[in-house]
């Protein structure tokens, strides 16, 4: 008898708007461009300023990868999925059905 959980099946979705991640000077105060998207980000760390916004706000002396785009999950989304432990719950297949 398989005791083994039943998989996880997550709807993605692909979002619309191109990103940027951009790395800013680690004292630097998170800018107003960087929040105007539908969608943004910002991690400090001890030697940056991370942030994921819209690619179209990011000014041009900014140094930034831009041409993301981001994955939306259908939620809401348990905590207990993103433990290690449960890690295995959710099988990667290499094929998958994404709405655009």
């Amino acid at each position: 008898m398989d005791t083994s959980p039943a998989p996880v099946t997550l709807d993605l979705t692909i979002l619309a708007q191109r990103l940027a991640v951009c790395r800013l000077d680690p004292g630097e105060a998170l800018p107003a461009w960087a929040t105007r998207g539908e969608l943004w980000s910002a991690t400090r760390a001890a030697d940056e300023l991370s942030v994921v916004c819209a690619e179209a706000d990011v000014p041009a002396h900014v140094r930034y990868e831009g041409g993301w785009r981001a994955l939306k999950v259908a939620g809401p989304l348990d905590f207990a999925l993103g433990r290690p432990e449960n890690a295995g719950d959710i099988a990667v297949e290499q094929r998958a059905e994404i709405r655009q």
